[in-house]
């Protein structure tokens, strides 16, 4: 292939669809919008197939930006807030980093949500803050976790 022509055709296929992005866009959203149920049940079936892998960027893009889209006021309050927690429950946190600490060793490994199989799942620290019970977890998702924190023991 000469004539200033890329060597493959992955190459050739490349740069066409680079130098006509703006008009397949535009055919792309006009198919879209005359078919919109088609175009639906495509974006579902896509968002299945590619949701741990969505979810797994978003949690890889939240440690590196912490503080993205907070103001500097807020930032302020969560570092004091954040401060304050330490101070409040040594033990919570001693428990919080034994956890993660075995995680990165390779010790425990994060499991599905106990109630409903949700990933991710937070481990929940069900035995209480105690160092012989700090990586006796049960893994439970956001909704399942809040829910263990807010039950109401009645004697």
């Amino acid at each position: 292939m000469s004539r200033g022509r890329p060597e493959t055709k992955r190459a050739y296929n490349a740069a066409y669809h680079a130098a006509h992005r703006e008009e397949a866009n535009a055919t792309s959203r006009a198919w879209g919008e005359t078919h919109p149920d088609e175009k639906r049940a495509y974006n579902r079936t896509y968002y299945l197939a590619h949701q741990a892998e969505g979810i797994e960027n978003q949690r890889a893009w939240r440690e590196a930006h912490p503080y993205a889209g907070m103001t500097d006021e807020r930032r302020e309050k969560h570092r004091l807030v954040q401060a304050d927690q330490r101070l409040r429950h040594p033990d919570r946190v001693g428990a919080r980093t034994a956890l993660v600490h075995a995680i990165k060793k390779g010790l425990l490994a994060r499991g599905p949500c106990a109630e409903c199989g949700a990933v991710p799942a937070h481990g929940h620290h069900h035995r209480g803050y105690e160092p012989d019970f700090w990586l006796d977890v049960i893994w439970l998702c956001r909704t399942h976790h809040g829910k263990a924190h807010r039950m109401v023991v009645v004697a």
